[in-house]
């Protein structure tokens, strides 16, 4: 595949959601998808379109059909192709009907164990508890868990601008090349468009935001980031490359702790106060810079830099530690940042309970 092609894939990915998003924005509500603020736990103060993933659905499958790898994609993989467009349009309807949590939860569930059928399957844990290879149904249970699981986080992490397009065009960003590596160029076909109109997406969601990815965007996209980096994983675990399946693997982990992360700890959270883990709420990290007055630009940039770093620590550690040794230090540096940011969080409400003591109860921290 030479360069030239490659800028073309992703440049028409990039022209044409930058056509079709004016379209879909201006059709939003008579299409009812528009996220209104009818509840507190809503950041914006007035309706916004929820297309985004729509539009940047549409570029994509419109390069890969007029570039004929639409055909090729889905012959070799038409259990997963299948999934994508299932979730896309659940998430959709989703979007439009705020569809049961359950019945939600049932689809992806069925979608990941088509994935796994496809081979996209998580087969070994590279020595951890001295386990190597798992049981066929092992394979499938777990792979199921983790790919409906981190399809869900980036689901939630999108709740302040920018912030879930900007991970998923890491994500992606990570992925198109490690693909050419591992010779997946169907992959990469598919990845290139996407990485092209993100840019364009982006573009309206920064804050303040004149579109939303919603959930037609982050599920999707959440689905194709964990089933591409599972792919890889086995396929540089059964071949010589460049890259190694270990490797991969501490990438791939770099790459979703964070939002895998921030959801174990709010379920967890929900869970000890007795609630339903659907039932949402305001305790994702990205909530508690906004408590810190912090803006959305900002608190975005803080978490992109800190996924950078986890990439970044990840390739130089990886030369020196052990696949799962980088996992936990991974995990323990966002942990960590958590909790940093968490305890500002304490201090801020014990600050503010003793200037109003001291100031009187209409004190507001600044």
């Amino acid at each position: 595949m030479t360069l030239l092609y490659a800028a073309l894939y992703t440049l028409g990915g990039a022209v044409l959601c930058r056509l079709l998003m004016p379209v879909l924005l201006r059709f939003s509500a008579v299409l009812c998808l528009v996220d209104a603020p009818v509840s507190k736990r809503k950041v914006h103060r007035k309706p916004i379109p929820a297309v985004g993933g729509l539009v940047i659905a549409g570029a994509t499958v419109l390069v890969l059909l007029l570039s004929g790898n639409a055909l090729q994609l889905l012959l070799q993989y038409p259990k997963w192709f299948f999934s994508v467009v299932v979730l896309l349009l659940v998430s959709i309807l989703d979007d439009r009907f705020n569809l049961p949590a359950s019945l939600r939860l049932g689809i992806q569930l069925l979608c990941a164990f088509l994935a796994a059928c496809e081979g996209f399957r998580i087969t070994t844990l590279y020595g951890f508890m001295g386990i190597e290879t798992l049981p066929v149904v092992a394979q499938y249970l777990l792979t199921m868990v983790v790919i409906t699981g981190i399809t869900n986080a980036f689901n939630l992490i999108d709740g302040i601008d920018g912030l879930a397009g900007s991970l998923l065009f890491i994500n992606l960003l990570v992925l198109a090349p490690l693909a050419y590596v591992g010779a997946q160029i169907q992959w990469l076909l598919l990845l290139l468009p996407v990485l092209g109109a993100l840019p364009v997406f982006l573009r309206y969601n920064w804050n303040p935001a004149k579109v939303f990815l919603g959930d037609g965007g982050s599920v999707v996209l959440g689905f194709v980031a964990i089933t591409l980096a599972l792919h890889l994983a086995n396929v540089f675990a059964n071949g010589t490359y460049v890259v190694s399946g270990k490797l991969m693997a501490a990438l791939a982990g770099a790459l979703v702790i964070i939002p895998a992360t921030d959801m174990l700890r709010v379920s967890l959270h929900r869970a000890k106060k007795g609630v339903s883990p659907f039932k949402a709420d305001k305790n994702h990290l990205h909530h508690w810079f906004l408590k810190h007055r912090v803006k959305h630009a900002h608190a975005t940039t803080r978490l992109v830099f800190l996924q950078l770093f986890l990439l970044l620590f990840t390739l130089l550690a990886s030369h020196y530690l052990t696949g799962i040794t980088v996992l936990f230090c991974q995990l323990m540096a966002v942990a960590g940042y958590t909790l940093l940011v968490q305890l500002h969080t304490y201090f801020t409400r014990w600050y503010c309970m003793v200037k109003r003591m001291e100031h009187g109860r209409h004190y507001q921290y600044r």
